[in-house]
This record gives structure tokens, C-alpha cells and sequence, in this order.
């Protein structure tokens, strides 16, 4: 296991921690309980935006044991039970629609990872300022990039017949380790 993997499941080991303790501690008759829930939503949402497939799994069945002991109508447990149905069902989608953690394992030598290391280096990149960085043809742009693209490493924007490429937050962990020497980090 990667440096970079140790420290992404450290990370969403404590995110799915904290929301799984503010979950044992609902109270279903505060009347701040969507308050008490927002740790949870914002749990979810922090793993969507960093794509952490990882945090999202390990949410799931503290939020489904939960949900089995709100079956009473006691205080708020109905609002409790739907707000925590649509963080799960919110849950769920995100990991339908997230590439799996550390898939995209590139070789230090490919184009593709010369690519990740060119853009995460600055701004994005038009495919023509990669062609000219890279020294390669249009077609290999274009194919490593459609690699990259349904990786979930990069995104690309289209201004009419222009096409420029950016590294997405899981493409710069992916560069940064495929390139062990720290060379062309974004500065942040």
C-alpha cells in the first residue's frame, strides 16, 4: 500500500469516525436534530467533492443501523429517519458514480502520467500546449486523454474547437505518486 493510500484511508477512516459518533449520540427529542445531522451530510459531501469512494462506504452502515433505530415516532425520528434515508440514498449514488480509489495506477513512464505532470505543474492546458510540451500527436493527446477523462484524472472544456485539459484532485494524487521525486507540484 501506497504512501498516498495509507494517508487518503487515514483520512476517511476519521470522516466516517466523527459521523459515526455524532450518529450513536442523536437525541430524537433536541430540537436542534438537524444540527446534530449536519456532521453526517457534511461527511458526504466532503468525500463527493474529494472523490473519497472510501469514506462513503464506511458511512453506509452507520447510517442503516441508525436508521433501523429510528423506528419509532418519538420526538423527531420520522424527520431524523427521512434526513438520514436521503443521506444514504445520496451516499449510495456517489459511489455509483466514483471511479474506484487508486485504480488509475500509472506508470511513472507513460504518456499518461507525463500528461497528469504537465498539468499539474499550472493552469490547464490547451490539447496544443500539451502536443508542444509532451512532443506528441494529436491522436495520442486525444486517446490518453480520453484515458484520463473516464479515470476521473482530468476534465477537458471546449470552447468552440478548442480543447483544454485540467487535473482533477484525484488526477494530482495520481501524479503525485507516479512521480516520487515531488517535481511539477501544483502550488497550492
Amino acid at each position: 500500500m501506497s504512501a498516498a493510500q495509507r494517508t487518503a484511508g487515514g483520512i476517511a477512516a476519521l470522516r466516517a469516525q466523527a459521523a459515526t459518533g455524532w450518529l450513536q449520540r442523536l437525541d430524537t427529542s433536541a430540537a436542534d436534530w438537524e444540527a446534530q445531522l449536519s456532521v453526517v451530510t457534511s461527511t458526504v459531501a466532503d468525500a463527493l467533492v474529494h472523490g473519497d469512494s472510501q469514506a462513503l462506504r464506511e458511512i453506509l452502515d452507520p447510517v442503516r443501523d441508525e436508521l433501523a433505530r429510528l423506528f419509532d415516532t418519538r420526538g423527531h425520528a420520522r424527520e431524523m429517519r427521512g434526513y438520514l434515508l436521503a443521506v444514504l440514498a445520496t451516499a449510495r449514488a456517489g459511489l455509483e458514480r466514483l471511479p474506484e480509489p487508486f485504480a488509475a495506477q500509472i506508470p511513472a513512464d507513460s504518456h499518461a502520467a507525463a500528461m497528469l505532470q504537465a498539468l499539474s505543474s499550472e493552469r490547464p492546458l490547451s490539447s496544443q500546449e500539451l502536443r508542444d510540451r509532451l512532443g506528441t500527436s494529436p491522436s495520442q493527446i486525444s486517446r490518453v486523454g480520453r484515458q484520463l477523462l473516464s479515470s476521473g484524472l482530468v476534465v477537458q472544456r471546449r470552447a468552440g474547437r478548442t480543447a483544454s485539459w485540467e487535473i482533477t484532485p484525484r488526477g494530482l494524487e495520481t501524479a503525485r505518486a507516479s512521480n516520487p521525486h515531488g517535481r511539477n507540484r501544483r502550488a497550492r
